[in-house]
């Protein structure tokens, strides 16, 4: 009866490292199973976004041109009509300046010239929401992918966990069984002797 326990025992020992070992390469392949579709998704749809930013970037450069000119002829034009009234508003200056002897004798209680306009920017801003949504959802599958691997090594670690207690049970019973064989080696030498 001792000696079919200890062939259990013997046989266990052989095939503990063997299912620890199986068990950590099935927990890493089932992992890499269930992470890649969700990566390859990921990669496409990121690779999608990515790409409708850049066309919306490129519609932007091609679309500012024309916009551009125009700001720059509504400029040009605007500050055509700044000049001509600064001009005249410096020129009734000059002549009040002029006709006041305190400024034109002594250089006193003159008027200053500083007339200071600032134009408007026109532009319009409709194109930071398509490159918004882009980046929204790069962003959203980056968290997609972050919780799914979260949950997939969670859901694995009990696995894992599982192969380590056969690891150790292993390394539990190769002390058990050495210490019952080198005893039954000592048992049979000490009776040896005493015959």
């Amino acid at each position: 009866m001792l000696r079919t326990i200890l062939r259990l025992f013997l046989l266990a020992y052989f095939v503990m490292p063997l299912a620890a070992g199986f068990l950590v390469i099935r927990t890493f392949v089932q992992i890499r199973d269930d992470l890649t579709p969700i990566y390859e998704s990921a990669g496409a749809t990121i690779s999608a976004a990515t790409t409708t930013v850049n066309n919306e970037l490129r519609n932007l450069g091609r679309n500012f041109a024309p916009l551009a000119d125009a700001i720059n002829g509504i400029r040009n034009a605007l500050q055509v009509v700044v000049n001509f009234l600064r001009d005249t508003v410096y020129t009734l200056i000059d002549v009040v300046n002029g006709l006041n002897l305190a400024c034109s004798i002594g250089g006193a209680a003159c008027i200053p010239k500083s007339i200071n306009v600032t134009l408007p920017t026109l532009i319009d801003l409709s194109f930071i929401n398509e490159i918004s949504a882009g980046i929204t959802d790069i962003t959203t599958e980056f968290n997609h992918i972050i919780t799914t691997t979260t949950t997939t090594i969670g859901a694995y670690t009990t696995m894992l966990a599982l192969a380590v207690i056969v690891f150790v049970a292993w390394l539990l019973l190769t002390y058990l069984l050495f210490f019952v064989f080198l005893y039954t080696g000592l048992w049979r030498a000490a009776s040896s002797r005493a015959r």
